[in-house]
């Protein structure tokens, strides 16, 4: 996978995820929950998880050849500094934590 294909993956996924930041499920017909948590206030950070699946292991063990992805963790870093430097989301700047799962000893049900 090209380092542009891995860019252009993790900036969809960006915005999917911040999208889903915003979306909340009701029951249809009941009234809609009352806000008892204070709105943020403009430049708090808005933290965004990343989960990142090392497949090694398991590739190492069935014999895969797993292509190259580059460093991810680095290419969400560069993604939220994008972001951020084009005034964050909601004018909040975009705070990415990235966990990164060993998938022979990790699920991401556990995640």
């Amino acid at each position: 996978m090209s380092a542009a294909a891995v860019r252009r993956a993790l900036a969809l996924a960006t915005v999917l995820a911040l999208a889903a930041v915003g979306c909340s499920s009701s029951d249809a017909g009941s009234e809609p929950a009352v806000e008892t948590v204070p709105a943020p206030a403009d430049g708090e950070p808005l933290v965004v998880s990343f989960i990142v699946t090392d497949v090694s292991v398991v590739a190492q063990a069935l014999g895969w050849e797993v292509p190259d992805q580059g460093d991810l963790e680095a290419a969400i870093e560069a993604i939220a500094a994008h972001a951020n430097a084009a005034g964050g989301f909601g004018g909040r700047p975009i705070q990415p934590v990235v966990r990164v799962f060993n998938a022979i000893t990790d699920s991401p049900i556990s995640e």
